[in-house]
């Protein structure tokens, strides 16, 4: 709970076991409404942009063994609010037996609009 990143963890069947106080503030859930429940339910809270990162995590549940190359997958999710948040999504798993997965939510909004800053300063300078 002491960790300023969001939390997710899912079990190998996608149920939501961890949601840490981060990840609520973030996202804008009640823990207490999202552990025990299926990530399914919640897909339509994170619009399109969380596709590609509800279409992994369901790919590594499905597949009985992970490859040995798995690695994590990182992505943006840009929220209605206009929010922008960097989700880095890793599976778990014992001897390529998939168990689950750990996504890490970070509120990027600050930083992405620097960086667009910095960009319009160099055009305009140019």
């Amino acid at each position: 709970e002491g960790v300023g990143d969001g939390v997710l963890v899912t079990d190998s069947q996608n149920v939501i076991t961890l949601f840490n106080h981060a990840a609520e503030k973030m996202l804008e859930l009640d823990g207490g409404q999202v552990v025990g429940k299926s990530l399914e339910e919640f897909v339509g809270l994170f619009g399109g942009a969380a596709r590609t990162w509800m279409d992994t995590i369901r790919v590594w549940s499905i597949s009985p063994n992970l490859p040995e190359n798995t690695e994590m997958y990182q992505e943006r999710l840009y929220l209605e609010d206009g929010r922008v948040i960097s989700v880095h999504l890793s599976p778990v798993s014992d001897r390529q037996e998939f168990l689950g997965t750990i996504s890490i939510f970070r509120d990027i909004t600050h930083q992405v609009e620097v960086d667009r800053l910095k960009s319009e300063f160099v055009a305009t300078v140019s």
